[in-house]
């Protein structure tokens, strides 16, 4: 009778605490600020710890890794798989996902027809491929690619307050965090406002990157990108609903552009593009404008298609 007594004493504490004998990661104590966060995904099969029986909570997440996370969310069924990136093999196992996520749209490869699985996500890369996964609507527009991303994830309170710049590599908790506050609607936690002003700009000089670039149409951006950069100027008008349409093409598909390239966004109806417009005889928005490292108009197309756009900057 003790012996029963004891063992359905034992069997109504693991009801009532489920966590205690494996959620508990030896390095992942309760007052880590991602603690409910980690358990959350580790639930899901979305995260998983090291043999070793750690989590390692500040390591940096890899691209791969993302897509694994991202993949094992999605609820449709994965599709088969028709793109090939040139360092991505079908016995890697991070190839189904990046596959997956690939062929739904939600990540992309850059203009060397390379993933870059190794390469560590940054704050606005992730806030791009996390809100694709999760199918959230993002407001239109924005003076930057990234903008309609970072304004959602600040109004669904889901910024931790340990990033502190666009351009942050983020670790394995954050990561988490950011996914387990969108996926269950938690606003109560502290986070980082969407005032993209309170953010620190990306270090290095985006029009001297290496991949392509998106960005507002300045005069010192044109200037210091001619003979440069493989420069576009997209004119962009608030009521042309191709624009919106051009304007996600080009957020969604940008690393499938050609390395080096720079793409300017121009306010169409801004007095201060009139003479602009004037020299490139430019008459309506939704002009795509292609210009060589020489500084010569190349094309003037009217894209539908990232091909398209693929086709323009083939000079």
């Amino acid at each position: 009778m003790k012996s029963f007594i004891a063992l359905s004493v034992a069997i109504y504490g693991f009801l009532l605490c489920p966590f205690v004998a494996e959620a508990d990661f030896v390095d992942l104590p309760t007052s880590h600020p991602s603690y409910e966060a980690i358990l959350y995904l580790r639930d899901q099969g979305a995260l998983s710890g090291y043999q070793d029986g750690t989590f390692k909570s500040e390591n940096k997440v890899t691209r791969a890794e993302l897509a694994k996370i991202l993949s094992s969310l999605r609820a449709d069924p994965p599709v088969n798989c028709k793109k090939d990136f040139t360092d991505v093999n079908t016995n890697d196992w991070f190839y189904p996902y990046i596959c997956r996520l690939s062929e739904e749209g939600i990540v992309a490869g850059y203009g060397d027809g390379t993933f870059r699985p190794g390469n560590n996500v940054n704050f606005i890369e992730a806030a791009k491929m996390i809100i694709f996964s999760l199918d959230i609507q993002i407001p239109q527009g924005g003076e930057t690619w990234f903008e309609p991303f970072v304004t959602k994830l600040g109004d669904q309170k889901a910024i931790p307050i340990s990033i502190q710049s666009f351009d942050q590599m983020l670790t394995r908790g954050e990561v988490a965090e950011i996914i387990y506050r969108l996926k269950l609607n938690l606003t109560s936690k502290a986070s980082r406002s969407s005032n993209l002003q309170l953010f620190q700009w990306p270090r290095n000089s985006p029009i001297t990157a290496i991949d392509a670039q998106y960005m507002p149409f300045t005069e010192e951006n044109y200037e210091q990108a001619l003979g440069n950069n493989i420069l576009v100027l997209f004119f962009d008008a608030p009521w042309c609903d191709d624009c919106r349409k051009t304007d996600q093409l080009l957020i969604r598909h940008l690393r499938e552009l050609p390395p080096n390239t720079l793409i300017l966004k121009v306010d169409f109806q801004d007095s201060n593009s009139i003479g602009l417009k004037n020299i490139l005889k430019v008459k309506e928005p939704n002009t795509f404008l292609t210009i060589d490292m020489g500084g010569n108009l190349q094309k003037r197309i009217f894209p539908k298609t990232i091909q398209e756009i693929n086709a323009a900057l083939d000079f």
